[in-house]
């Protein structure tokens, strides 16, 4: 499984997929969080725009805020002797901080 998908299902995000959507026998492109268009372009569209990236700037930042809801996740950082360890997290673009994030949440089953 994509480690974005199931980091952003554990968060209880939706994960942006193109479905198919019969409306009076009519189908339309659709996504999974219910917007719907005219074209299969459009969802593309809405889902590069929507769909979570935890490995990019914004998607880190993202990802933080949402951790930071978890008050066992704050204090697993306020056991760090120093926050270097949180800074390379964050200015790492390979995916270290939403690696380390999606292991956690799979040991602790959402919190």
């Amino acid at each position: 499984m994509d480690k974005n998908k199931e980091l952003a299902e554990l968060l209880g995000l939706c994960w942006h997929e193109a479905v198919e959507l019969c409306k009076l026998g009519h189908i339309r492109p659709s996504c999974t969080c219910g917007y719907s268009c005219k074209t299969w372009a459009g969802i593309d569209t809405h889902i590069k725009a929507n769909r979570p990236d935890f490995t990019t700037d914004a998607g880190k930042v993202q990802l933080l805020r949402l951790m930071m809801d978890n008050q066992k996740w704050i204090e697993q950082f306020e056991l760090l002797p120093n926050c270097w360890l949180l800074i390379s997290y964050i200015t790492d673009t390979t995916g270290k901080l939403r690696d380390v994030c999606l292991d956690w949440m799979r040991k602790e089953g959402r919190g």
